[in-house]
């Protein structure tokens, strides 16, 4: 049987490997965005649930169990970045 401990170390570990996909240039970004997922894991959402004006929809598309590929590369996929 697996501890809690390893489960919750799996689970940081592909929340972690996640955003280093993501932000790969800015690695610090990786693990503040990490800490976010871990302080509100706990929270319980009720769908519908709208995310506005809390930057890239990444750290919701990732608490909610979205997963990104090595090979995305944010920053070559953004278009433009006038006007940030």
């Amino acid at each position: 049987m697996v501890s809690n401990n390893f489960k919750k170390m799996d689970f940081v570990h592909e929340i972690v490997q996640n955003f280093l996909n993501l932000y790969w240039l800015r690695p610090e970004n990786a693990i503040w965005r990490t800490l976010d997922v871990l302080q509100m894991r706990d929270l319980e959402f009720r769908k519908p649930v709208i995310d506005i004006g809390c930057g890239d929809g990444t750290f919701s598309f990732t608490c909610f169990g979205g997963k990104v590929d090595y090979s995305y590369d944010v920053y070559r996929n953004m278009k433009t970045t006038r006007g940030f």
